[in-house]
């Protein structure tokens, strides 16, 4: 198991996170949050004022000690790979992928079969002559990954490992990932839900510098308690008081019916809704006031001022920002806040 806490006023950060061996850790959070500074402080290139890192029975480092322990990062196996992926540009795919186990001491005909050996395995043989500038951007990132991965690590941190390349690239580098990450323990950033559910086990929600929310990818996306969360499930999140008659009473004053009531009266309490469950009321219903209009594929979502909808463009047909319309909410699981 990897265990971190990683405190870092300076970069208002003071969290603390674990992954089982062999599993993967989604880190979710805006920009700013700090999933970067923890990914870094894990892998040695940033020294945070406190905390402790372990990996298995290894300490990384622990800060807090009365004797600082402070492995450095060619130390740690730990696999880093950020947007960037920092290849050498005057080294040959197959050099960039050798430096790894070359760092750690290997000689280089070694380091040399060793990166011939992943360039084989993830079926980058073909590109093991080229120099960067002649990769795509998915190939850069794969080979930045070969070669973290050539460097026998522990865990595989990932630091948003699909942003800035096409939508073909990213599908292909997410089936590279999958690929391998069974036999590590892997963390990953991302702003993008389609990672989490295709590559995570767990997940942990970041904002502010601390761990707001933490779970299994189904715990975390079905209910979530923060907005951010909630916006990449692709739900909106109501929060408020648990009324007299079992209903979310949100802090907007909207009655929300309720799946099997069982919070008592007045507890704080929220729900996440999923924009398709809401449709237009024939009479009576949730008063709103259009806000925005958006084609979603074979949908429009129609944002209101307190709800948002999924409908069919028929329904929405006519409908203009400022007008009033009424929604219609389906009982919903309402949980603890």
């Amino acid at each position: 198991m990897l265990t971190a806490r990683v405190v870092a006023p300076a970069r208002g950060v003071d969290a603390a996170i674990s992954v089982e061996a062999g599993r993967t850790l989604a880190l979710l959070g805006p920009n700013g949050s700090g999933k970067s500074t923890l990914l870094a402080a894990i892998a040695g290139l940033v020294r945070p004022e406190s905390g402790a890192v372990t990996s298995g029975t290894r300490v990384l480092h622990d800060l807090d000690a009365a004797r600082p322990v402070w492995l450095s990062p060619r130390e740690r196996r730990v696999g880093l790979v950020t947007q960037g992926a920092d290849l050498f540009p005057t080294m040959t795919v197959l050099d960039n992928v050798a430096f790894g186990p070359r760092s750690q001491g290997s000689p280089r005909a070694d380091a040399r079969a060793q990166a011939a050996h992943w360039l084989d395995r993830l079926g980058l043989s073909a590109l093991r002559d080229r120099r960067p500038a002649l990769l795509s951007g998915g190939q850069h990132r794969q080979v930045a990954i070969a070669r973290a991965l050539a460097s026998a690590p522990e865990v595989l941190a990932l630091d948003e490992p699909f942003a800035g390349i096409d939508v073909e690239a990213a599908s292909q580098l997410r089936s590279f990932v999958a690929s391998f990450a069974t036999d590590l323990t892997v963390i990953i950033t991302t702003h993008d839900p389609l990672d989490v559910h295709l590559l995570a086990h767990d997940v942990a929600v970041l904002d502010r510098g601390s761990v707001m929310e933490r779970g299994t990818v189904a715990d975390v996306l079905t209910r979530p308690r923060t907005a951010f969360t909630a916006r990449m499930a692709g739900m909106l999140l109501l929060t408020g008081a648990v009324g007299a008659d079992g209903t979310l009473v949100t802090d907007g004053g909207m009655h929300v019916p309720s799946l099997a009531p069982h919070l008592p009266e007045g507890r704080r309490a929220m729900a996440a809704l999923r924009p398709r469950a809401v449709s237009l009321a024939r009479s009576g219903g949730i008063a709103d006031v259009v806000r925005t209009i958006e084609p979603r594929g074979d949908v429009v979502r129609v944002h209101g001022e307190r709800l948002m909808a999924d409908l069919d463009p028929a329904a929405a047909a006519g409908l203009l920002p400022g007008a009033a319309i009424a929604f219609d909410i389906p009982p919903v699981a309402v949980y603890e806040s």
